[in-house]
């Protein structure tokens, strides 16, 4: 298996990305007034925010930045602080100065503004960017600012979203929005070494028979927790993470703040140092538990809802699914919390302890599609899908079913036979389509000639997209030019290989130190 190595330097300040890049141009020189951003987490939204507000700010022009809560605001002013962005702040508890050209506003502190007072805010300034749209374009006040589609906003109005996705099939971004800027997909970053490439376990599972469905859309928590809050459910998940992940900064996911704390004091009874955060908790208690996960002082750190947004250690490299939910969104902004690059940092494992990536069918990050981006208008939203997956015999790890060999232990998969209609049947009873292999051959022969003529590995993504018309699973690459079990001397050579198109493509020594998860 592969083992975690974390380094202890931090990483270069931000520099920005060629995707990046496009998308600040892109939305300088649109002249519409509903722009939206769909970049995944680890893209850098704020950090695109943040340089759009910059050159905003050169040309003479204000800006509002919009959240729903306060650790989102803080954060925000973190990476702001960069590149010294002169802020001023509308939210509890701060003095409200308008002579600040960039304005950090809670939406909630918002609500209690008058009429008066709102009408003053839009006259002073030029754009609002939405922070989190797929839920903050909801609030009431936000449609002072950003009115539903047909009426004209009072201004350019910015959205940033991972996940654009509503539970209700009676509302859409598109409602809002009408020029989508999409970041490449969470696929292609991996390939190219801006994202950290996963790995999936499922590790547990609990029924859900009897569960109801509560009027959020979201099962309900009574249920959950007569299943998965007792120690002997917990002690199993304990015993998982120690085989699997043993040594790697974790968060976890729990059903509600009583599940937090018992999962937070088992960790640590088994002698794991780890600590529970939640909302009853200050901004600055919680932030020193993120600098003690930072610092590995603690290992765990759990909570039911205070991770989801708004948290950003990047050194995080498991997270564990403790709890079940319907929401595509909820379930991508908390895995994507283990997506940003770190040193030492060869991937993040996905450990799901309830059966929610395979019962809920969500499937991987990069799996996602084009598609699955588009903004569509309501009631006319596509079924999402993706592709067939098996479970490694030997460490547990899902991968797709196409694969010969684990991309995670190398275990090799029983060869599977061809049936009469075509299809390949596999002992783990999954049909994959013959093509499947076909397309992973064809990858790993791009792999080999890309390596052989020092191409990069764009040139091997854009060449298989040509002729199949979708992205290849960053999976694929595993062994692809070596096999399973590379010399000193296979070894050296690929990380000059490596070196060589980093030099070319004006690449980090980071982006060096994420591709070497493929020997």
């Amino acid at each position: 298996m592969q083992l975690f190595n974390p380094s202890a330097s931090s990483p270069q300040p931000l520099q920005l990305r060629p995707y990046q890049r496009d998308i600040i141009s892109a939305v300088e020189n649109s002249n519409s007034l509903r722009q939206l951003i769909i970049a995944g987490t680890g893209t850098g939204k704020t950090f695109m925010a943040a340089n759009i507000i910059k050159r905003a700010l050169a040309l003479g022009k204000k800006s509002l930045f919009f959240t729903h809560r306060n650790t989102l605001l803080t954060q925000s002013a973190e990476e702001f602080a960069q590149i010294e962005l002169p802020l001023g702040w509308i939210s509890s508890g701060s003095r409200v100065d308008l002579t600040q050209p960039v304005q950090l506003v809670s939406l909630q502190t918002l609500a209690y503004w008058s009429q008066e007072q709102l009408s003053e805010l839009i006259k002073k300034f030029d754009q609002v960017i939405f922070d989190e749209c797929h839920i903050t374009n909801w609030f009431t006040i936000a449609q002072f600012f950003c009115p539903p589609i047909p009426s004209t906003p009072p201004f350019k109005v910015i959205g940033l979203t991972a996940t654009p996705w509503r539970r209700s099939k009676y509302e859409s971004l598109a409602d809002y929005y009408q020029t989508p800027h999409v970041a490449p997909l969470p696929s292609v970053l991996m390939a190219q070494g801006f994202l950290s490439p996963f790995v999936y376990f499922t590790i547990n599972k609990i029924s859900r028979k009897n569960l109801k469905i509560e009027k959020n859309g979201e099962y309900e928590k009574p249920g959950q927790k007569a299943q998965v809050n007792t120690p002997e459910y917990i002690d199993k998940v304990i015993a998982e993470w120690v085989r699997l992940a043993k040594g790697r900064p974790t968060i976890v996911f729990a059903v509600d703040i009583e599940h937090a704390h018992a999962i937070a004091s088992l960790f640590s009874q088994a002698g794991i140092p780890a600590a529970a955060v939640d909302g009853t908790m200050s901004l600055k208690e919680r932030k020193k538990n993120y600098q003690q996960l930072e610092n590995e002082q603690i290992l765990i750190l759990v909570s039911c809802e205070a991770l989801s947004e708004g948290f950003n250690v990047k050194k995080v490299s498991a997270v564990i699914l403790f709890r079940l939910t319907t929401s595509r969104a909820k379930y991508f902004q908390q895995i994507g919390r283990g997506a940003r690059l770190w040193p030492g940092k060869s991937n993040c494992l996905v450990l799901d302890a309830v059966g929610l990536i395979d019962g809920e069918k969500f499937g991987f990050l990069e799996d996602l599609t084009e598609e699955d981006f588009a903004i569509f208008e309501s009631e006319q939203r596509p079924s999402f899908s993706h592709s067939p997956k098996k479970t490694c015999e030997n460490c547990s790890a899902m991968v797709p079913a196409g694969l010969r060999v684990c991309s995670y232990c190398n275990h090799p998969f029983p060869l599977p036979e061809k049936g009469a209609n075509g299809t390949i049947f596999s002992e783990m009873k999954l049909t994959v389509p013959l093509s499947q292999q076909e397309k992973i051959d064809f990858y790993h022969d791009l792999l080999r000639q890309a390596y052989s003529q020092q191409k990069s590995f764009n040139w091997c993504d854009r060449q298989y997209k040509m002729r199949y018309g979708q992205h290849p699973h960053v999976q694929w690459r595993k062994g692809a030019i070596f096999g399973d079990d590379p010399t000193p001397k296979q070894k050296s050579a690929y990380q000059q290989y490596l070196k060589a198109i980093a030099q070319q493509a004006h690449l980090s020594q980071d982006w060096i130190q994420a591709n070497q998860w493929e020997m």
